[in-house]
């Protein structure tokens, strides 16, 4: 890890006594900050090609859609069942990209929306469930 100058220091000290709101504020900001450049030439155009041929493909048909509850459900059965942890019940929130709070009353998870830098289209690959 990359030694920290006494400023970044002395800012990484204040962000972390902010409350987890304020800090995910931050990262949010920093992140965006992080992309204000142009974006590689083509990358735009790729991207809208690929989301018109997805919703072709949804709406032709050649595409199944799989419900949000069915893929976790097969996602806990195939965590489940292999590598170094097969066996041991994992939480929900792991499988589904991070911390997300529970309601104890109904035991579902509550939405949360993250920013996401945009990969080349070509480099996303499918596999089957």
């Amino acid at each position: 890890m990359a030694q920290m100058t006494p400023q970044i220091s002395e800012l990484l000290e204040k962000a972390l006594a902010l409350s987890s709101h304020d800090r995910g504020l931050l990262i949010d900001r920093l992140v965006e900050s992080l992309d204000e450049g142009p974006a590689e030439e083509g990358v735009e155009e790729a991207w809208a090609e690929e989301i018109k041929r997805r919703v072709d493909d949804i709406r032709s048909g050649k595409t199944k859609m799989i419900p949000g509850e069915e893929v976790r459900r097969r996602l806990t059965a195939r965590l489940e069942s292999s590598g170094p942890y097969a066996g041991v019940r994992r939480d929900r929130t792991a499988l589904v990209g991070g911390t997300r709070p529970h309601s104890e009353k109904d035991g579902k998870a509550a939405a949360s929306t993250k920013n996401s830098r945009l990969e080349d289209p070509k480099s996303i690959t499918s596999r089957p469930l």
